[in-house]
């Protein structure tokens, strides 16, 4: 059946959540490192909602009560005694990971603007494509192939603009309350910044008040948007290996 591997932490701790297929969580120890397991479904482990949910639950509920290394999803060794040799192979890595993302969570903060219509949005705040706009509206569907380019890179131009406008703001705004940030392309047609950021526990009121601040010097075109708090799974690098895992 093999141990399914949720997560490494320092020390263990009440788990209400179970984990996958509803099996119970099993703590091991070995040389100052705690791990969670389960009994591994069989067969191959694929990532339906349910199963991700449920390996969620659980690094969720470690992370809210200690420092904790959250496992890839799909994580499998064969049995106590491999996992064993695991952590007798890679324990400096595995405490040195813990140590840095020690007392922290991960917060993910997004950027919008709150309009339907982007592009309408646009030609409202900027001239230049509002005229472009006009002449684009005035060919209709004969309107020129350069004219739509032209249109085209006026918008990303645009939105590059706005979003290292937004960047400076947020930076100078969040930057003294985390410890290490990411910034990633926004996910939706709208959205003009996104950030993942660790945050020690400690500092996620002042995180809020950071945000606050931050809003009060955008417009009311702007939303921003606050996920978490959440394992630190993208500050994590530790690359596990053992000839029987699984990922």
């Amino acid at each position: 059946m093999g141990l399914y591997i949720y997560g490494f932490t320092d020390r263990t701790v009440d788990v209400t959540e179970t984990g996958l297929e509803g099996a119970e969580i099993v703590w091991h120890e070995f040389d100052g490192v705690a791990i969670a397991t389960s009994t591994a479904p069989e067969g191959t482990i694929r990532p339906r909602r349910k199963l991700l949910a449920a390996h969620q639950a659980v690094v969720t509920s470690l992370a809210s009560q200690t420092d904790t290394l959250p496992a890839a999803f799909g994580l499998v060794c064969e049995d106590e005694d491999q996992l064993a040799s695991l952590i007798a192979s890679e324990r400096d890595a595995i405490l040195t990971q813990l140590h840095r993302v020690g007392g922290c969570v991960e917060m993910t903060v997004g950027i919008a603007w709150d309009v339907e219509n982007p592009f309408a949005h646009m030609m409202l705040i900027d001239d230049e494509l509002k005229a472009i706009g006009a002449e684009l509206a005035e060919h209709g569907e004969e309107a020129p192939h350069q004219l739509k380019v032209t249109a085209g890179r006026r918008v990303e131009r645009l939105l590059s603009d706005r979003h290292l406008y937004i960047a400076q703001l947020f930076d100078e705004a969040v930057a003294p309350v985390c410890q290490e940030a990411t910034v990633r392309e926004g996910a939706a047609e709208t959205e003009l910044f996104s950030c993942t950021l660790l945050v020690r526990r400690d500092d996620e009121g002042a995180l809020d008040r950071a945000l606050e601040r931050l809003a009060g010097e955008l417009d009311e075109d702007y939303i921003i948007s606050v996920k978490g708090p959440f394992a630190p799974h993208s500050f994590v690098d530790l690359q596990l290996s053992f000839d029987a895992a699984t990922a």
